[in-house]
């Protein structure tokens, strides 16, 4: 059922009659003679869930076992997730169902060093002129088992998908007969890029698209949010935060800042002053907004419209506009009482007046 190699192919074969999905099957992954060994888990997990199973065994020169129970300490767990249609050995949320011994050792995986990432930045910003410099950065640390080549998403080859490719698809992978075709939209922003190009070097080492494959993969921005809703990019997702996190730099004192840093730095701050970073609103106005960035932005309108007699929220739909509009008016509303009480006045001589234009 197995042979060495990395898998070329899949075999699709129903595995539950009773699971309603779109597509109720199991993905069988395989090589150009056999099964892939991941197969196998599926195998007897289908076993497992017809009932009867008690043991089950791979001959050859490495024999593998499956129990139920857990035999020894050197055993690792196989999970089933997704009604079953995934088996794994890799850390999940599902059941214990299997318990496999005589599987091959797996290498720890070694973060890069913090001098690699300063590498690949510097490659992403111009990644057209930079591809083959590229392809060799990234095989340094991604352990891909396939041939497989970086192009201009505009210059990709053709292929099929079992979804159309929604509209703001900006990376694919490409299947030929011999490789991976890695294509990403190299107009896109760098940092945009350089995140894309991780997470399809995570799909090809997770084994999603293979060289003969029939359908290819395609990626938009969503794919890379913490939380993406396809099944194969949450596992590239956590590949990569796994495997490939960022090092954190820990600046205690300014002395400790690269000159690039304390420029920002100084920017920073000239901004701020320009938007109302160091104003505050009224108190009472701080108690009554309880959302940090409509205070925020309540606090740049008070500064434009204190300095330039005027200001314009212009942000998107959903962001709670209004809301800010009411925070500034309640700003002002409390500064004008504050002014009535160091007058001794009552709000009846001098009554505090809004005027809202807007559409019907």
């Amino acid at each position: 059922m197995f042979a060495r190699g990395a898998p070329t192919a899949r075999l699709w074969l129903q595995s539950d009659v009773d699971v309603v999905a779109p597509i109720p099957a199991l993905a069988l992954p395989t090589t150009a003679d056999a099964f892939a060994l991941d197969a196998t888990h599926a195998f007897v997990g289908m076993a497992v869930r017809c009932g009867g199973f008690e043991e089950a065994e791979l001959v050859g020169e490495q024999p593998i076992f499956w129990r139920t129970q857990k035999p020894t300490d050197a055993a690792e767990a196989v999970h089933s997730t997704f009604r079953d249609a995934i088996w794994t050995t890799e850390e999940a949320a599902g059941a214990i169902a299997l318990w496999v011994t005589g599987l091959p050792s797996r290498q720890k995986a070694r973060p890069p060093e913090p001098g690699w990432w300063e590498q690949y930045d510097v490659l992403t910003r111009s990644p057209r002129e930079a591809l083959t410099e590229l392809h060799a950065h990234l095989a340094t640390h991604f352990d891909i088992p396939c041939a497989w080549a970086l192009a201009d998403e505009g210059t990709a080859p053709a292929t099929s998908y079992v979804v159309p490719p929604e509209a703001g698809a900006i990376a694919r992978l490409v299947p030929e007969a011999d490789r991976v075709v890695v294509a990403v939209d190299l107009e896109q922003p760098a940092s945009l890029v350089a995140e894309m190009l991780l997470h399809l070097c995570a799909h090809l080492a997770l084994g999603h698209v293979r060289p003969g494959d029939v359908w290819g993969h395609w990626d938009t921005a969503a794919s890379l949010s913490p939380t993406p809703h396809r099944q194969w990019d949450r596992e590239a997702r956590a590949f990569i935060d796994a495997h490939f996190a960022r090092p954190v730099r820990r600046v205690s004192s300014l002395e400790e800042c690269t000159p690039r840093e304390k420029a920002w730095l100084v920017l920073l701050d000239h901004i701020g002053r320009m938007v109302g970073q160091q104003r505050t609103l009224h108190a009472a106005t701080e108690r009554y907004q309880a959302a940090a960035y409509q205070r925020q932005a309540a606090q740049r309108l008070v500064t434009q419209l204190e300095e330039y007699g005027g200001a314009m929220l212009c942000d998107g739909v959903g962001l709670g506009k209004t809301y800010v509009a009411t925070t500034v008016a309640v700003h002002y509303a409390n500064q004008w009482r504050d002014q009535l009480a160091d007058a001794k006045r009552s709000a009846t001589d001098d009554p505090f007046r809004i005027t809202v234009l807007s559409p019907n």
